[in-house]
């Protein structure tokens, strides 16, 4: 009967809700992808003394439908909240509506296994918030008002929507927080739900909001502030989580104060900065710092010094990282990390030694990724072209000195040979009468023979059904024993 109930609500809202939030007076601003949410989450919610990353939001957008937002104008309402983030497990848009007006939206959500631990039931349509935070003193707080359309209908029944403000991190204590829900009744180790927070248990922190006329929900807390003792400067996971129980109708919604997410802020983390990236010549060291001021250091190599020497010797050849964390007064610690790259030119090479007929250039490449190229021809270029009459007796050495940017040196030479053509002299006639035929010749002895009038021997014989009449040239092209022509 409850699901049939619902989706009678359901109808009606559908109509209530296109008039009556046009004239809402709290404003809400849904986050349509990742790059919202986390604008929201580092200029709204977060306040001073944390360091946030790593944010994550699911959902954002569930069809025409959203999750995750920013709210504003709250202090024309009874929220007891100006401004912040909201996340629902329906439509958050639906939310600047009187009490009167029912919400409940189907997102197709899943559960969340986290917010399982304190429901009573089955998760559905679970909306979170997660990221990583820095805090810079010993606690963290921040304010937040939990409301539902299940108030006051099913309070102690199935359908206890819940929601939890989970940390994990280091216990001051002792031990380690492990999604720990810091949403507690003040003064006791209660979580803060439905069935803990009504008209008839802790009513103190209630509010019954059927009649209101600017918040939707049907009952909601007053603000509250959800707490943890926390160790400086160490890294924490927060969660933040709400979700539908039992069935995925009935909509509930979590509010967190803008910039409550906070502490007082009196550590400092140290702000460490090794520089650009760098590069060395391999052979050669290299000084880092990281700065003065610290009461400790420690690098990736050992060394405990504010400055470290570096080369291959201590990081290893080519591309290495080196890193340094460094403490302060505060007992705090921040790092930084640089890589190093050693070029190592011991290698280099213009490769094998070159040799061509006498006819064909030779090119050389010096290679890519050098700043200065100096040839023993006096050239500066990366590639120069040869020629045979640069080589008197046919042979010859080149060599180049190349630099990079860095200064890194290398050079090399290669021996240049140029191959002498054969000399080829063609005998016989010149002149031809028609109907008549004679042969020409050269030379035998060559590994190769052409003849532009079609042989391919030493000799061609020669009439005009191959010449034609008047002048024509016959050529003779032959191959010595080094290949050339």
């Amino acid at each position: 009967m409850k699901i049939m109930i619902r989706r009678t609500f359901l109808f009606v809202f559908g109509a209530l809700a296109c008039s009556l939030s046009l004239n809402a007076q709290l404003q809400i601003t849904p986050a349509i992808n990742a790059t919202d949410a986390e604008y929201m989450v580092e200029n709204v919610l977060i306040g001073n003394g944390v360091a946030v990353s790593n944010i994550t939001v699911n959902g954002q957008s569930v069809g025409t439908s959203n999750n995750f937002g920013m709210f504003q104008n709250g202090n024309s309402t009874n929220l007891g909240l100006a401004s912040g983030i909201v996340l629902s497990s329906g439509n958050i848009s639906a939310i600047p509506n009187p009490g009167s007006v029912f919400s409940s939206v189907v997102l197709g959500l899943s559960g969340d296994p986290v917010l399982q631990t304190i429901a009573t039931e089955a998760t559905y349509d679970v909306t979170y918030l997660e990221f990583d935070f820095v805090p810079l003193d010993t606690f963290i707080r921040f304010r937040y008002v939990f409301g539902s359309e299940e108030y006051p209908e099913y309070v102690g029944d199935l359908y206890n929507d819940v929601f939890g403000f989970f940390i994990t991190g280091a216990n001051p204590a002792g031990g380690a927080y492990t999604n720990y829900n810091i949403a507690r009744i003040p003064g006791s180790n209660t979580v803060v739900s439905i069935n803990n927070v009504n008209a008839s248990s802790n009513s103190q922190y209630y509010v019954n909001n059927e009649t209101g006329n600017t918040v939707v929900f049907d009952g909601m807390t007053t603000v509250l502030t959800a707490y943890a003792d926390v160790e400086p400067c160490q890294l924490y996971h927060m969660k933040i989580a709400v979700g539908d129980v039992y069935d995925e109708v009935y909509d509930s919604g979590v509010f967190l104060e803008a910039n409550s997410f906070t502490n007082n802020g009196n550590y400092d983390i140290p702000m460490v900065d090794l520089g650009p990236d760098m590069a060395v010549c391999e052979g050669s060291s290299v000084v880092v710092d990281a700065g003065a001021g610290y009461t400790s250091y420690l690098w990736s190599t050992g060394d405990t010094t504010q400055t470290v020497t570096v080369d291959t010797t201590s990081l290893g050849s080519g591309q290495q990282l080196l890193s340094v964390v460094v403490g302060n007064l505060s007992g705090c610690q921040g790092g930084d990390e640089i890589r190093i790259n050693f070029i190592n030119t011991s290698n280099y090479s213009l490769g094998a030694d070159r040799q061509a007929c006498a006819d064909i250039p030779i090119s050389l490449d010096a290679g890519a990724g050098f700043s200065s190229y100096i040839w023993s021809t006096g050239a500066t270029t990366r590639t120069i072209t040869l020629y045979a009459q640069d080589f008197p007796g046919g042979t010859g050495t080149i060599s180049v000195n190349v630099a990079t940017a860095q200064g890194c040196e290398a050079s090399d030479s290669v021996e240049i040979s140029f191959l002498p053509s054969p000399a080829v002299t063609i005998t016989g006639n010149t002149e031809l009468c028609p109907d008549q035929s004679f042969t020409l010749s050269v030379a035998t002895g060559f590994t190769g023979y052409f003849w532009s009038t079609g042989s391919g021997t030493n000799t061609e014989s020669i009439d005009t059904s191959k010449t034609g009449y008047g002048p024509t040239d016959v050529i003779a092209i032959v191959t010595g024993a080094n290949g050339c022509h």
